[in-house]
């Protein structure tokens, strides 16, 4: 959980509230649909219930007797929470100086609670009441590396001394390779920058896709490339466990030669529009399977891409292609992957056979009311799942 919630890669909280400069919740993580999602907000009650460990008695609900049990993860040196329970205020503030905690919990009147106190033994435990109270704390045990406590309403000062040993390592903050738009047009040259939240740390990266190991390139400062890569990346630090390998293909296309023809259509329709009965209104060229780019009015509005995709190996290839409403992609004439429910059952991916060489590639996407998204990919013999590179589609059958 606190890696998911500190990390700055996809998918993470860090990634789309700080690293995209979101101010709300969004659907996806990658922000395609809707940016106003505050039922998938229930991360807040993480904050409450594990790190400052504020939670209710199944057994006395409504917070008649309340458990307080914090959790000590990553680098975090603090938390501090307030609950505005029926009875009164529940807070509960820890912080870490060096190696010893120390933990103030206030319990409102007419209630009891139990303190579960991080501790390496009892012994290292202080516990005291403020001076506005003569509530006793009573000890009840050891359970799980942590300090059993029972107690009244009033204020409490819990100091537990080197519990700094009983944080688990935490994953270092998978790195983060910049710029994130990855698509070149050439003579453009792409600068590479790699990032990494994790304070101390050091980025080791390979640019052949192989997995980056402390034996592999050092990153030092900003490097520039000229054509395809995959370039992977990962974090290390003394103490901690090793980051995710961040990968990102770095696309370069000749203008000359790769694209996407696409004409854009309008029209009416109930369910999915009959491409005989609409009318086409524009048509241009992009680089990948992408609707955003297009301009084009919000609802009712379909488009087809047509391309020639160049095919390196013979072999089976699965496509995807899932779509906000629908779409449709063929091969060569044949339809591989159909979720707009034309030919039957929705599906969202598809097997086709294709021999090496220059294939027609068709994608026909629509779109009724409401957000809009387009993804397609593919894998194959000697790679996984990917969006099909902008460098392997090309504009003619040549």
């Amino acid at each position: 959980a606190f890696t998911l919630m500190d990390q700055r890669d996809y998918p993470s909280y860090g990634d789309y509230i700080l690293g995209k400069g979101a101010t709300t919740l969004w659907e996806y993580w990658d922000g395609k649909l809707s940016h106003s999602h505050p039922m998938y907000g229930s991360v807040i009650r993480w904050f409450f219930k594990a790190l400052a460990g504020i939670n209710p008695d199944p057994k006395n609900p409504g917070f008649k007797h309340i458990i307080i049990k914090p959790a000590l993860c990553g680098d975090l040196t603090f938390a501090n929470a307030d609950y505005r329970s029926v009875y009164g205020v529940i807070a509960s503030h820890w912080r870490l100086k060096k190696d010893d905690l120390y933990l103030n919990v206030e319990i409102p009147p007419n209630t009891t609670a139990t303190v579960y106190v991080p501790a390496v033994d009892k012994k290292l435990v202080r516990a005291k009441t403020s001076s506005q109270n003569n509530k006793a704390v009573s000890f009840v045990r050891m359970l799980d590396k942590t300090a059993v406590y029972e107690m009244g309403s009033g204020k409490y000062e819990f100091t537990s001394r080197k519990v700094r040993q009983l944080i688990k390592p935490m994953h270092v903050s998978t790195p983060i390779i910049l710029p994130r738009d990855s698509l070149y047009v050439l003579p453009q040259t792409a600068k590479i920058t790699i990032e990494c939240a994790t304070k101390g740390a050091d980025i080791y990266y390979t640019l052949d896709g192989s997995e980056p190991t402390q034996e592999s390139k050092k990153y030092v400062r900003t490097f520039v490339l000229r054509k395809n890569t995959i370039v992977r990346a990962k974090s290390f630090r003394t103490g901690c466990k090793p980051s995710f390998i961040k990968s990102a293909l770095i696309n370069f296309v000749d203008p000359n030669l790769n694209g996407i023809n696409y004409t854009v259509y309008e029209g009416e329709w109930r369910n999915r529009p009959d491409i005989k009965k609409i009318a086409p209104v524009s048509s241009g060229r992009v680089y990948q399977f992408h609707v955003k780019p297009i301009k084009r009015r919000e609802d009712y509005v379909a488009v087809i891409f047509k391309s020639y995709l160049d095919i390196d190996d013979g072999g089976n290839y699965v496509f995807y292609s899932l779509a906000n409403d629908g779409s449709v992609l063929s091969v060569d004439g044949t339809v591989v992957v159909d979720n707009a429910g034309y030919s039957g059952k929705k599906v969202n991916s598809g097997k086709i056979y294709l021999d090496k060489g220059m294939h027609f590639i068709k994608v026909f996407y629509y779109e009724n009311t409401g957000t809009e998204s387009l993804d397609v990919a593919m894998e194959g013999p000697g790679f996984e799942k990917q969006e099909i590179p902008p460098g392997k589609l090309f504009l003619e059958n040549s």
